[in-house]
């Protein structure tokens, strides 16, 4: 399977921030009877984006890209265009605002990212194949680098660097959203159920009922969760039995409302049969815990993470929004 180079160092933000995938920073001659790769997509401020800066960043966003041999699947491929456009298009916006703003990336960092993408590749052959694929030439890839680098370093700039979380923060946000902040009351519930169609006719309903009275005492004289689980592997219909009926730890409210009444049941105790709108189910409860305001240690990680994430999203928004405004953007 052929590899690919992908130019961003900060992949786990992409819903964050463009992929910084391979584009054209000038125009450039085109034949009359260019080839695909080279058709022009979008003009940018009069910057030409090509097919091939297209495909590249296609290729971000679909990871299994060179699973189906280059290709994107037909039904995904308008939307995987039309996202890939849009980042496209920012990216150069981006890279056009690094310039204008004269920020440097020296040498040394270029050759560094070089070494790292091609650390990638098992042989130099590969690499240079990929290069040849996805860039023409490693004049053209450096280019790319050096222009990926820009990108990220003006990303930082205005997007990462403004948008993270001191500890301040997170403990004031914290203090003034308490409530969002609790465990809510649960269960740890398993079941035995034995379901019929939607459509059942009163045979069905009968036969499944008829099941789930046999299983019963059995259920009763479970005393252990490993017991009762046997039971619902053996007998359960659905598709919990592979779980060995086991729901985990399940929070108030988001049963079905015939089988809320786990939660007026004590831990180790085993229901009746209770019907629901697709089965009958036996239940039992094997530990209970009420509802606990947690600590700020306990959710310390998840309130910054929030917090960054909104600021990402919003200082995003505003970035693109205020390079937008000024630029002339063709699509032919």
């Amino acid at each position: 399977m052929n590899r690919t180079l992908s130019l961003m160092a900060i992949t786990s933000c992409l819903a964050a921030a463009p992929v910084f995938a391979a584009q054209r920073s000038a125009p450039e001659a085109v034949p009359a009877h260019a080839p695909r790769s080279a058709q022009v997509v979008a003009l940018v401020n009069g910057i030409e984006l090509t097919e091939r800066d297209l495909r590249n960043e296609m290729q971000e966003l679909f990871p299994f890209y060179q699973v189906h041999g280059g290709r994107v699947p037909a039904k995904a491929e308008p939307e995987i265009r039309s996202k890939a456009l849009d980042r496209l298009v920012l990216t150069e916006l981006l890279f056009q605002e690094a310039k204008r703003r004269k920020l440097q990336v020296s040498p040394l960092a270029v050759v560094a990212r070089m070494d790292k993408l091609r650390k990638q590749f098992r042989t130099r052959s590969e690499f240079d194949r990929a290069v040849a694929a996805q860039f023409g030439s490693e004049a053209e890839f450096q280019k790319k680098v050096l222009r990926a680098l820009m990108v990220e370093k003006l990303w930082d700039q205005e997007v990462v660097r403004p948008s993270r979380v001191s500890e301040a923060d997170a403990r004031s946000h914290y203090s003034q959203n308490r409530d969002h902040y609790v465990r809510p009351e649960s269960v740890r519930l398993q079941t035995i159920s034995f379901q019929f169609p939607e459509k059942a006719t009163p045979a069905e309903r009968n036969l499944a009922r008829t099941r789930a009275e046999e299983i019963l005492p059995q259920a009763k004289a479970a005393q252990t969760p490993q017991a009762f689980g046997a039971l619902a592997e053996r007998f359960s219909t659905d598709d919990w039995r592979v779980m060995n009926g086991d729901h985990g730890w399940v929070h108030r409210g988001t049963l079905e409302p015939e089988l809320e009444i786990a939660f007026r049941m004590k831990p180790g105790e085993t229901s009746g049969i209770i019907t629901s709108r697709d089965g009958f189910h036996i239940l039992r409860v094997s530990d209970y815990r009420k509802q606990d305001q947690l600590s700020y240690t306990e959710v310390r990680e998840k309130v910054r993470k929030s917090l960054e994430e909104e600021r990402l999203k919003q200082r995003r928004e505003k970035l693109e929004q205020a390079l937008r405004r000024t630029a002339k953007i063709e699509t032919p």
